[in-house]
């Protein structure tokens, strides 16, 4: 059981040592440099949509119907037609 141990932390010095961890940072600058600085020069933008109040798609001036309320419209339409007793006069 020891001899497991000391290989997993063999294993775990070797992942999250300096090599891993100057590949990540490396790779972080690389991509930050290849994005044209992104991840900075759109900071701003992700922070205002972040702490921005959510309103309900209603009040933006879009109207998308519920999942479903097509079907339900439907099905309205179609008991209406079945059963012509239902329909209001």
């Amino acid at each position: 059981m020891e001899i497991l141990g000391n290989i997993l932390t063999t294993i775990n010095s070797f992942v999250w040592g300096q090599f891993m961890l100057m590949l990540l940072v490396g790779t972080g600058v690389i991509l930050t440099i290849i994005l044209r600085f992104i991840n900075i020069r759109k900071l701003p933008t992700a922070i205002k949509l972040i702490f921005k109040s959510i309103k309900p798609e209603r009040e933006r001036g879009r109207h998308h119907p519920l999942p479903g309320s097509h079907h339900r419209a439907f099905r309205n339409r179609r008991a209406q037609e079945t059963l012509p007793e239902l329909q209001p006069q």
